[in-house]
């Protein structure tokens, strides 16, 4: 959760005063929540009495402000249905987007299987993908590696799993085409 920011999320129609009417019991601060298409998760905001012109505080002067966040997580895909790459290539950077912005950071795991020799394919950095706040692209860095054998294409399957609050979105699976450069 996170700090409800006075005029970016909330704000105080009554200018940061509350009147009691005489001869009432209770009054209401009008607040307006701001709707600002960021995923944010929720935020709190603290609510105080801090002065009387008349009468006196009682011992209930402080409320603890919750916006719930309603809109949705953004969603992450895959950029690219398939990526071809040669044994032995390399380091390589594999594009995910996330569907909309984030003010917080979030993180999606990348599965790797398929028919592939042991030490061909490797998810650098355990398959963690983290979005920064704001970032709306990241990258899955995948290292292609060489067996020295003489084989046909090999294929494997990226699979994102999002991790809570983050959902996938419909491109969830990427196709990976080993191509032998290795001579016959």
């Amino acid at each position: 959760s996170g700090r409800a920011v006075p005029g970016v999320d909330v704000i105080d129609l009554g200018g940061g005063s509350l009147v009691i009417p005489a001869g009432a019991l209770e009054a209401s601060i009008e607040l307006e929540l701001v709707e600002d298409g960021l995923y944010e998760r929720d935020e709190t905001r603290e609510v105080r009495l801090l002065t009387t012109s008349s009468g006196a505080l009682g011992s209930a002067v402080r409320h603890l402000l919750t916006v719930v966040e309603d809109g949705p997580a953004p969603r992450v895909s895959f950029v690219l249905p398939s990526v071809t790459l040669a044994e032995g290539s390399g380091v390589h950077d594999i594009p995910l987007v996330l569907s909309g912005p984030s003010v917080v950071p979030l993180t999606v795991q990348v599965e790797l299987s398929g028919a592939v020799s042991p030490g061909e394919l490797e998810l650098l950095g355990g398959g963690l993908v983290v979005f920064a706040p704001g970032q709306l692209q990241a990258t899955l860095r995948l290292q292609a590696g060489d067996d020295d054998l003489d084989e046909p294409e090999e294929r494997a399957i990226l699979r994102l799993v999002a991790l809570a609050p983050l959902a996938t979105d419909a491109l969830s699976r990427s196709v990976v085409k080993l191509v032998d450069e290795d001579p016959a």
